[in-house]
């Protein structure tokens, strides 16, 4: 990919906690995402504006100002870097080995801290579930959500976000989670917010008893952070929850309807 480009996104926060990079994310100079879908790339199925290279993994961000209104060259790098969910994902790592950084991400990265860059990230409701299983991915290290972070989350899901993802984004993200270092963060960082009732109404509920009396508590959240694969994980969360609790959990990773409540 010809021009200027930033190392970007998890690629970039990984290499900077030396964990294993994963494929590599780049944010592009004055490329819409026309320009990209021309190139043979093809969008990410995580509502997250990326495309991607189907023959190398590669991930390509174009240039968009906010949630992609504006896109091309008269977008700066640092007005790109600011739509993503996450202060610690909104830096870029140039081949001259300067960092742009107009969040302060860095810091944010150093201090173990999980916090939204601007006021775009109302306007992306997929946010609350890249959020959450960030926090998952990154919780063995200690990394917990700012507290305005949490309360706009809590606010978006007040005024109706949670209602527009359905449960293929879910499903997706939450596998992710899986594959994280503490998987329960995922549940817990989106039960806080009020959005995990929207998709596992009876696993919320169970939740709010746990919470609600000491001698009630759910087992099966320790069960996620176990040793082992992500199937396994998921398969003995469902064994130590109540029949309809499992199955409604169950059908989210499935993509299936929500149960009756």
């Amino acid at each position: 990919m010809n021009g200027p480009r930033w190392l970007t996104g998890e690629a970039l926060r990984n290499r900077l906690l030396d964990l294993p990079p994963g494929p590599a994310e780049w944010q592009l100079a004055g490329v819409t995402p026309g320009d990209l879908a021309a190139r043979g790339l093809v969008p990410l199925d995580d509502a997250s504006g990326r495309f991607t290279d189907p023959a190398g993994g590669e991930r390509f961000w174009p240039a968009c100002r906010a949630a992609g209104e504006e896109c091309g060259p008269g977008v700066t790098v640092e007005e790109a870097l600011l739509r993503r969910d996450l202060t610690i994902h909104a830096m870029g790592l140039g081949g001259d080995g300067r960092l742009v950084d107009p969040a302060g991400g860095r810091g944010d990265l150093d201090a173990g801290r999980l916090r939204h860059p601007g006021p775009d990230f109302a306007r992306h409701p997929v946010y609350l579930l890249s959020v959450a299983a960030t926090a998952a991915e990154l919780g063995r290290w200690g990394f917990r959500l700012a507290h305005g972070t949490h309360a706009l989350m809590k606010r978006m899901v007040a005024d109706g976000a949670a209602r527009g993802l359905d449960t293929g984004l879910v499903a997706r993200h939450w596998r992710r989670a899986l594959e994280g270092t503490r998987p329960s963060a995922f549940l817990h960082v989106l039960h806080r917010c009020g959005a995990l009732g929207h998709w596992c109404p009876r696993l919320a509920r169970m939740w709010a008893g746990a919470a609600a009396h000491a001698d009630v508590r759910p087992e099966a959240l320790g069960v996620l952070d176990e040793p082992g694969t992500s199937l396994h994980r998921f398969h003995r969360f469902l064994e130590v929850l109540p029949a309809q609790v499992a199955e409604e959990a169950k059908n989210v990773l499935d993509h299936k309807p929500a149960l009756g409540t």
